[in-house]
């Protein structure tokens, strides 16, 4: 089970002060993760208090991670394949 759906008891509990759990979208770097992160947190995002710029600034990261490594893995790709 990806780590952020391991998070529904804060969001059951009410805790005003988690904020922060969207954050834990920063480690993911494909569009499915990016995808799947977002349908989990979106419908509950505006429960806690924070979040919204939390979530909103962890989807940006998201997005810049896959930008480079769409950019970068042709790169890669030919480096490694030379080894």
């Amino acid at each position: 089970m990806p780590q952020h759906k391991g998070m529904r008891d804060a969001f059951r509990n009410g805790n005003k002060r988690s904020g922060g759990l969207a954050g834990i979208g920063g480690q993911f770097c494909t569009p499915a993760e990016r995808d799947d992160y977002k349908a989990f947190f979106e419908p509950k995002i505006d429960k806690l208090m924070g979040a919204p710029r939390v979530f909103a600034a962890t989807l940006e990261d998201i997005d810049q991670c896959i930008a480079i490594v769409g950019k970068q893995r042709p790169k890669a790709d030919v480096y490694f394949a030379g080894r």
